[in-house]
This record gives structure tokens, C-alpha cells and sequence, in this order.
């Protein structure tokens, strides 16, 4: 029965990735949709409900070291791991497929999913997640790409550099704003509320078609390859070290240990793709692991779900 009821609630969330997925193979959707899309949700429909979700939080709903500490473990020793396995190549490459291997979907497919798996209290888990993969992984990404093509150069432009795309990035700005509102202990005003509820509740059903058309895009990539490794790493070695943090070294309260278990779990985002094409780097082992990723979650997901401690 609980089986039925967890597919119950991940049906919907990969059925509307599997929409978008049919709209881009049929054309249904004009030329261009991917990034028209995927802009709308980046630069306005998610920054709003991430600012919302802040901005109405408590400061202790928010601040859970465990969390914070588990999710991020869960990351780095992911990518310490797929560092190891690549061993011998350059930096950049190594840096790119790790990343790959530890990059969660935690805006576009764990947001929703939290909140339709562990009700509208679990709306923080993947907000912090999202600050910290994007503020913390993809820097550190950044970071190991630059020096390695700037090596024997001074790294504190490069440090500057990567500070200025952070704050410029509107997935870190809104809900840093969010936190500063909180801050304030004053109540968003009736039509701000209203406002960004409404372009907030556009974010799940377009993000998860944008990963769809996505995917469409990426369809005629080759079999799984040396996208193997990972594969693996995200859908069984993050989560696995994630709850091994999370249940055994901080015994974190249930629901956030579930959501940052949860979240380790998700499938790989697009940021590692996008990286590789600014750089000019083979972008078949993002792309591969992204579409193969986010089609065997469905049951992992589904699974973990379904042996996940209720509260």
C-alpha cells in the first residue's frame, strides 16, 4: 500500500518530464523553447518561490547544521570519489565528471519533490540544498577548471571572477533576499505574497517540462558509456553517504534526514552540461548521465521512498 501511494506522488512529477520529452520528439513546442523556458524558471518562477519559502521561514527551520553538514558531506566525499576514478587526466575533465557524479536536481525536481513527499514543512531541506550546490560544488568546479587553464597565473582574478557570477546568479540572490527579509521579522506584504506565489507555482510544472525537452535534445547521445561510473555515484554512493551522515553521526529528526538522503538521491542537473559547453569540453558524459540519470530515478527514487523512515 505505501508503494502504491510514493508512486502516487513521483508519477506526476516524471510524468510531466516525460510530457516535455514528448513535446520536444514531436515539435510540438517551437525551436528555442528549451532555453526560453529553462530562462523563465532560472531568472523569475524559481528565485520568487525560493524567496518566498525564505522570507516566511523562521530562522529555526532554517539553521540544522546536521543537514547542512550531511548534504555537503554527501557532495564532497562524491566528488573526492569521482576524482579518484579518473585519475591521470587533466583537472578540468576530472572536475567536470566529478561534478557529474554529485550535481543533484535539487531546484528543478527536489523542491517539488519534497514538498509533495513530506508536505509543505519540507519546503527549507531543498532550498539550502540548492545554495549549497550551487554556491559551494559548481564553484568548486569552477574553481579546478580555472586553474587548470590558468595555471602558473595569479588565482585571485579567477577567485574574483567566481565570486561575481555567485552574486550575479538569481538562484543565490532571491533567497539570500528572502533571508534578509526574515531577518526583518516583518510579514510580506499581502501582494508580494500573492505575486510570488503565482510566478512560484509556475517553477515545478515548467521546470520539470524544461528538463523534458532537454532530455528530447539529448536523445540521440550513444548508450550509457563511460557515463557508468557517474551513474553510480550519484544514484548510489551520494545517497548512501549522505544517510550514513545523517542517521549514524548527527541522528538528525526524520524529515531532514529523509530530505537530505532524498535529495543525494536525485538525479543529475544540468548544470555539469552547461559548464562543459562554456568551456568547450566534451559534453557526452553530462549529457549521457543526465538523460540515463534522471530515467532509472524513477524507481530508485521510488524505492528509497518507499524505505524511507516515517516520522
Amino acid at each position: 500500500m505505501r508503494f502504491l501511494l510514493i508512486l502516487g506522488i513521483v508519477a506526476p512529477l516524471f510524468g510531466l518530464i516525460l510530457l516535455g520529452w514528448a513535446a520536444g520528439r514531436r515539435n510540438w513546442l517551437p525551436r528555442g523553447s528549451t532555453q526560453a523556458l529553462n530562462s523563465f524558471v532560472v531568472k523569475l518562477a524559481l528565485p520568487a518561490l525560493l524567496f518566498r519559502i525564505i522570507a516566511e521561514a523562521q530562522w529555526s527551520t532554517l539553521w540544522h547544521p546536521g543537514f547542512i553538514a550531511a548534504f555537503s558531506a554527501g557532495m564532497v566525499i562524491t566528488s573526492l570519489i569521482g576524482m579518484a576514478f579518473t585519475r591521470g587526466r587533466p583537472l578540468a575533465e576530472r572536475s567536470l565528471e566529478a561534478l557529474t557524479g554529485a550535481y543533484s536536481n535539487t531546484a528543478f525536481i527536489g523542491i517539488p519533490l519534497c514538498l509533495a513527499a513530506f508536505g509543505s514543512q519540507a519546503g527549507p531541506p531543498p532550498v539550502i540544498a540548492s545554495v549549497l550546490t550551487v554556491s559551494v560544488l559548481f564553484a568548486l568546479a569552477i574553481l579546478l577548471v580555472e586553474f587548470d587553464i590558468h595555471r602558473g597565473r595569479r588565482i585571485s582574478s579567477t577567485l574574483a571572477g567566481i565570486g561575481a557570477a555567485l552574486i550575479r546568479n538569481p538562484l543565490l540572490v532571491a533567497p539570500a533576499a528572502g533571508a534578509a527579509w526574515m531577518a526583518t521579522g516583518w510579514t510580506l506584504p499581502g501582494p508580494v505574497h500573492d505575486m510570488t506565489s503565482l510566478v512560484g507555482a509556475a517553477s515545478t510544472p515548467c521546470a520539470l517540462v524544461t528538463i523534458g525537452l532537454f532530455l528530447s535534445e539529448r536523445t540521440h547521445e550513444e548508450p550509457v558509456g563511460n557515463a557508468t561510473i557517474p551513474l553510480l555515484l550519484k544514484l548510489a554512493v551520494q545517497p548512501a553517504v549522505t544517510a550514513v551522515v545523517a542517521l549514524w553521526i548527527f541522528r538528525m529528526p526524520t524529515l531532514w534526514a529523509n530530505a537530505a538522503i532524498l535529495l543525494g538521491a536525485l538525479p543529475t542537473g544540468t548544470g555539469p552540461f552547461m559548464l562543459a559547453e562554456l568551456y568547450n569540453r566534451d559534453t557526452g558524459v553530462s549529457a549521457r548521465a543526465i538523460l540515463w540519470s534522471t530515467a532509472l530515478s524513477v524507481v530508485t527514487i521510488t524505492v528509497l521512498l518507499t524505505v524511507l523512515p516515517t516520522a
